[in-house]
């Protein structure tokens, strides 16, 4: 079922399957609802110290990941460039 503007938990449940498919070590995350979109700040691993990202998603691409696989490929390739730096899972 997509997921509406208003709906945190799903959108919560969502962006921690989508980290988890980018396979990342060590990382928090927290996400907060906006005029446009989705706040996402993501706090990960990188070269031994932990560095933070703040992205802007809108609503309509995100809400579309769980129904569409165009979508989900477009915000997946978000996250990887923007968490590129981030350690991945079985790193060292």
């Amino acid at each position: 079922m997509p997921l509406r503007p208003g709906d945190y938990d799903g959108a919560r449940r969502l962006l921690a399957e989508l980290l988890e498919e980018i396979g990342l070590a060590d990382y928090t995350f927290a996400i907060e609802p906006g005029d446009d979109g989705w706040r996402i700040r993501i706090e990960c691993v990188a070269d031994g110290d932990w560095q933070t990202s703040e992205i802007d998603l809108p609503y309509q691409p995100f809400a579309g990941c769980s129904d569409s696989p165009a979508a989900r490929r477009a915000i997946l390739a978000e996250l990887e460039g923007r968490l590129r730096d981030c350690r991945r899972a079985g790193s060292v």
